[in-house]
């Protein structure tokens, strides 16, 4: 039995712009992706469903227990939260130490709940997961991917009847990746992934698609979900050229029939010199009245015609294609950093000696919390190296993974004006039209964006900031769905200047083309 029902949900943006209208929908056991472009309000969705944003209208029946993870980091890790209290076992692990020291409390052996190797479960899944941190460490020192893992732990480990979750692997490395997928699996109640990886999206026995013609249910895989999508749309093209056809050859023969009787006209006036004018009269009104009738008869098929097409199109999304133009540089060879005997202060202890110059391209490899955040905050300048020397004072922009360089508070066109300065106001729409902002669109508060197209918006910005030679990518991947990922690999691979990126996504990375690894 379904354990969260949703019937005739509406959501509109605090600006009036509605993101959805009338979806009803009833999540059962089992896995179900819910798949989307950026910004069809998927993670909206979400957060309605689990009580955390209010609809405009309609109504949810939620289980007694729902757990959500969000794609987008919590302020619980901006505050003085240790590992244990964010998983909530601190409560359990004080009363197993005060049991262990006997000065326990007899309400510790009901917290404690016959867990009584909670210390080492947890010790365990740090280490399988590659957190390198103790129970007793804040949140606030993990590297984003640490974050993610600890998050889903959290998720998985407190178990509930419903599991929402949005974009879970964006962050993770390989490792991490294979480990939620197992645990998604193991999962026995009704979980919701909202998800752009390929891998994670075959776990899913039933998908549901979110766009701007509503919501659409299909009961089987994703592979097959696709396969019946690309069907749908031939079948749609197909019916819809059909009927232009005929539209097109209905107006022909309307054409004719025009020419046909005002030929007839010239005729009638012709002969009215050689007949009476009481039976040419009864004539002209006898042929009037069945034209009248052919025009109404071919007017109503033109009508229903034109009806079929209109009905078809709504079924077929029209998206007008997007592309990300980022701003191109003199290939001129200078060099931006050398790196002498450097050492980072935290990760990956090895030692960088190396020369990056204008229009390299660097790939970052390694796992969670290996010091790949680090190194690219080092080439900022804002980490001094453990050890050794980095040369180099050139303009460079950081990408990172949380988007800081926008205001959530501005809108996407005064984010651009603020970040890009000496650019007209139509050249700043027209970048925001590439990326599928138009006409009143480019005013919506960034805050109000999914996080896809604050991706987008910020790779626009780090590209067309004034003086920057080099990118400092970290990242830029997630939340992005498969058309932006391809749109954003072209971009990338024509932009010129040089970047050094971070990924866990070896298929975005091998597209993408680069000219060194750097292992961490």
């Amino acid at each position: 039995m379904p354990n969260l029902i949703f019937s005739n949900l509406s959501f509109s943006l605090p600006n009036g712009t509605e993101l959805f209208s009338n979806l009803s929908a009833s999540l059962r056991p089992g896995v179900t992706a819910l798949v989307g472009r950026n910004g069809s309000g998927k993670s909206c969705l979400a957060a309605i469903l689990a009580g955390e944003l209010a609809q405009s209208s309609g109504q949810v029946q939620r289980p007694r227990s729902l757990i959500i993870f969000h794609q987008q980091d919590s302020d619980l890790f901006n505050a003085s939260l240790n590992i244990a209290e964010f998983i909530e076992v601190q409560h359990k692990l004080d009363a197993l130490e005060r049991v262990a020291i006997g000065e326990y409390l007899e309400s510790d052996f009901d917290t404690i709940a016959g867990d009584w190797g909670l210390q080492q479960h947890c010790d365990a899944m740090l280490k399988a997961l590659n957190i390198t941190h103790a129970l007793s460490d804040p949140c606030k020192t993990l590297s984003g991917g640490e974050r993610v893992k600890l998050k889903l732990w959290r998720c998985f480990y407190l178990k509930s009847d419903c599991l929402i979750l949005d974009e879970p692997s964006n962050h993770l490395d390989f490792s991490a990746r294979i480990w939620l997928a197992e645990q998604i699996r193991q999962y026995k109640g009704s979980l919701l992934l909202i998800s752009h990886d390929k891998q994670l999206l075959e776990l899913a026995t039933s998908i549901w698609s979110l766009s701007s013609l509503g919501l659409r249910e299909f009961s089987g895989s994703y592979d097959d979900f696709i396969i019946d999508q690309k069907r749908q749309v031939e079948a749609i093209d197909k019916s819809l050229a059909s009927n232009k056809a005929e539209e097109k050859r209905l107006h022909k023969l309307a054409e004719i029939a025009e020419q046909k009787a005002a030929q007839r006209e010239r005729q009638g006036k012709a002969l009215r010199g050689s007949q009476a004018k009481s039976l040419l009269d009864g004539k002209k009104e006898c042929a009037e009245s069945t034209a009248r009738g052919r025009i109404k008869q071919r007017n109503n098929q033109i009508q229903r015609v034109q009806h079929e097409i209109s009905e078809l199109a709504a079924q077929k999304e029209q998206l007008k294609p997007q592309y990300f133009k980022l701003k191109h540089g003199s290939k001129v060879k200078k060099l931006i950093r050398r790196l002498e005997q450097a050492q980072l202060p935290f990760g990956c202890q090895s030692i960088f000696n190396l020369s990056i110059y204008a229009g390299d391209t660097l790939y970052l490899k390694g796992k969670n919390g290996s010091g790949k955040s680090t190194f690219l905050k080092m080439l900022m300048g804002e980490i001094s190296p453990k050890a050794g020397t980095v040369y180099g004072s050139v303009p460079l922009v950081y990408l990172d993974q949380h988007y800081s360089l926008i205001n959530q508070n501005l809108s996407l066109l005064e984010n651009l004006q603020a970040g890009c300065p000496g650019q007209t106001e139509t050249q700043y729409r027209t970048l925001l039209s590439g990326i599928g902002f138009r006409r009143e669109r480019v005013m919506l508060q960034c805050s109000e964006l999914s996080g896809g197209e604050k991706m987008k918006l910020a790779m626009l910005m780090v590209s067309h900031r004034p003086r920057v030679s080099f990118l400092l990518l970290d990242e830029p991947d997630n939340h992005l769905d498969m058309e932006s990922k391809e749109l954003l690999i072209n971009a990338l691979r024509n932009y010129g200047r040089g970047f050094c990126l971070v990924s866990h996504d070896m298929w975005f990375v091998k597209c993408v083309g680069v000219d060194k690894i750097l292992e961490f």
